[in-house]
């Protein structure tokens, strides 16, 4: 038995990944890319708090249907979502913007690799439209958006986050290893950087009543990411990992996440999460009774017979792991 105490949640914010996520957010892509974060009432929500005076210095709002269409023709475009790591912050990413992208000088040896992975993967015109559209945000105001409208009460919403983290730690043995980052414009959405070795990095959203997001939202999601984490690292890589619709690489994501909702369900048993729990699992199956979703999916009545057994040994590692941590 370890009688290790529980690591404190480490919750970050990244004005960065917020400008990546909510530039990312604005491209109207198609609704069958799951790696999708656009949303209209995003959208609008941005153009009626950006600084008037600024927004004349958007190219955004001309370039966005360029950019999705671009994006929607590139089967790779999801690694776009990998720019978070290219660099530390925005004054990095602003100190070379003025660069061709195969010209800026990354300072190790992990940014080398990945730039050339997206530079192979993803068309250049697509690439350099988005560091347009990423520097001219910077200049459109949207930093200043973040200062005014996200930053004076920051503390409380991360706050109510840690403390739901706090309430699921003890279900899900590693939740508090994590490296969380809080990023506004993700909202509803997470998104799990995990490179399969250590604790990952669990990018999820803030609670914002005007954009829909409910208190616990961001902490239900980021459970399902760490849970699908886990999943991952039972089953090992992921081959073809284009999420879009119609292709190889979208049936093994469904699949995926599917064990990870299920294993979340039947692990994330907490009383004071429940009645949130519900209402985020209402959301991913609408068309199902509120209060019998958890309890189906838990079942693992939601996958597939031949994904039974995989589900019954990924479930009953994480017990067991989650017994030796107690």
């Amino acid at each position: 038995m370890s009688s290790e105490p529980r690591q404190p949640i480490q919750l970050t914010t990244s004005a960065w990944f917020d400008l990546v996520y909510h530039t990312l957010a604005l491209l109207p892509t198609r609704a069958s890319d799951a790696s999708r974060l656009h949303d209209d009432g995003y959208v609008a929500w941005t153009q009626a708090h950006l600084p008037a005076e600024l927004r004349a210095l958007r190219t955004l709002p001309e370039d966005a249907p360029r950019l999705a269409a671009l994006a929607d023709a590139a089967p790779q475009a999801y690694v776009l979502q990998s720019f978070v790591h290219l660099h530390h912050d925005v004054p990095h990413f602003l100190a070379t913007a003025a660069l061709p992208f195969a010209e800026v000088p990354w300072p190790d040896r992990a940014q080398q690799a990945l730039a050339r992975l997206v530079s192979q993967a993803v068309p250049l015109e697509l690439i350099e439209l988005l560091r347009i559209a990423l520097w001219a945000e910077v200049r459109g105001g949207y930093p200043h958006l973040r200062e005014r409208v996200l930053l004076p009460d920051l503390d409380a919403r991360l706050q109510t986050l840690r403390q739901g983290l706090d309430l699921a730690a003890p279900s899900l043995p590693g939740l508090d290893a994590v490296r969380w980052v809080a990023c506004h414009p993700l909202r509803r959405a997470g998104r799990l950087l995990d490179d399969g070795k250590g604790a990952p990095t669990i990018a999820i959203g803030l609670p914002d009543a005007e954009l829909d997001v409910a208190p616990l939202a961001p902490v239900l999601q980021g459970c399902h990411e760490f849970v699908l984490s886990l999943v991952n690292r039972h089953l090992g890589p992921l081959p073809g990992a284009n999420p879009r619709a119609g292709t190889p690489g979208h049936a093994l994501h469904v699949q995926r996440e599917t064990l990870a909702l299920c294993a979340g369900a039947r692990l994330l048993d907490v009383p004071k999460l429940r009645a949130a729990q519900g209402h985020w699992l209402a959301r991913i199956y609408p068309h199902r009774p509120a209060g019998l979703v958890r309890a189906w999916l838990a079942s693992g009545a939601a996958l597939p017979d031949g994904q039974r057994p995989v589900y019954e040994d990924i479930a009953a590692a994480i017990e067991a792991s989650r017994r030796s941590a107690t």
